[in-house]
C-alpha cells in the first residue's frame, strides 16, 4: 500500500498467511460443537447439518454406546494429558475411541490419516481402557474425517487393535524422547 512500511507490508502479509488456517480450525471447533450440541439435546445451526448429520448416521448404523465425550485424561504414568473425542462401546462389546477430524477434501481423492494420528487414539485407549487392555488387544479406534470443503462427505479410518497395540508402543517411545529432549518430565512433582 502506497506509504506502508516493509516491516508493516511483511506484517499483514503475516496475517494474511494465517487467516485460512485460523478460519479452518474456527470451522473445525464449531463442527465439534455442533456434534456435541447434538448429543446432548441441543438444536445444530442449518449451516453445519450437511457436515454432521452423517456423523449421527454413523453412530446409529453401527450401534454405537458412547458412555463418555470429550472428557479430559491424564495418564500418570506416561506422564501426557488430552482430551478424548469419544469413548464407547460397539454393538458386541468392543470397546473404542474415535477422533473427530475436519478436513478439506477433493472429490474423488481418498481420504488418509496424517502421522501421529493412530497414536493419538492408542494413548487415548490406553489411559481410558488402561494400557493392559491395549496390549491385550481388546481396543479398536477411528479416526472420523468431516469434509469441510464437500458437505456430507464423512470417511471413517478404522485402526484394528492390534494396530493399537503398536502405536501405543510408538507413542511411548516418542514421551520418553520428549522428556529426554525438553529435560522435563511432568510425571516428577516440584515443589
Amino acid at each position: 500500500k502506497e506509504g506502508e512500511s516493509i516491516e508493516d507490508y511483511a506484517d499483514r502479509c503475516l496475517v494474511m498467511h494465517e487467516k485460512p488456517v485460523e478460519d479452518a480450525a474456527n470451522f473445525g471447533t464449531r463442527i465439534h460443537d455442533a456434534i456435541e450440541r447434538f448429543f446432548e439435546g441441543y438444536p445444530i445451526d442449518d449451516e453445519l447439518l450437511p457436515f454432521v448429520e452423517p456423523a449421527f448416521d454413523w453412530k446409529q448404523k453401527n450401534k454405537l454406546r458412547f458412555i463418555e465425550r470429550e472428557k479430559t485424561m491424564v495418564n500418570l504414568e506416561e506422564g501426557f494429558a488430552g482430551t478424548v473425542d469419544i469413548v464407547g462401546i460397539g454393538e458386541e462389546g468392543q470397546k473404542f475411541i474415535v477422533d473427530w477430524k475436519t478436513r478439506k477434501t477433493k472429490e474423488g481423492e481418498k481420504v488418509s490419516s496424517y502421522d501421529f494420528q493412530i497414536h493419538q487414539i492408542a494413548a487415548y485407549a490406553a489411559t481410558y481402557w488402561g494400557a493392559d487392555a491395549v496390549d491385550a488387544e481388546e481396543v479398536h479406534g477411528a479416526n472420523c474425517y468431516i469434509s469441510s470443503t464437500e458437505p456430507g462427505r464423512f470417511e471413517v479410518i478404522k485402526y484394528s487393535p492390534s494396530e493399537l497395540k503398536d502405536a501405543w508402543a510408538v507413542f511411548k517411545s516418542a514421551c520418553s524422547i520428549w522428556r529426554s529432549l525438553k529435560g522435563y518430565d511432568p510425571r516428577k512433582q516440584t515443589d
